[in-house]
């Protein structure tokens, strides 16, 4: 089995990490999303972000994994 099987797991994880790093406010670091909510502490929006983006990502890799793996 190649990892080119893996590319809708490595898609949907990689939206979430993204989803997660452009929401989070940390003591450590602000996303640039969360910014925008609150400008001077930011909004801990990083989980809702990550299941979005997930939510989006994921349909669309499924069907193209389907359609060039047959699975």
């Amino acid at each position: 089995m190649s990892l080119l099987y893996f590319t809708e797991t490595l898609t949907c994880s990689l939206a979430l990490v993204a989803g997660f790093i452009l929401g989070m406010s940390q003591v450590w670091y602000v996303g640039v999303l969360a910014k925008k909510i609150e400008p001077k502490f930011g909004g801990d929006i990083g989980f809702e972000l990550a299941a979005a983006f997930s939510g989006i990502v994921y349909p669309i890799a499924r069907y193209i994994e389907k359609k060039k793996f047959g699975r």
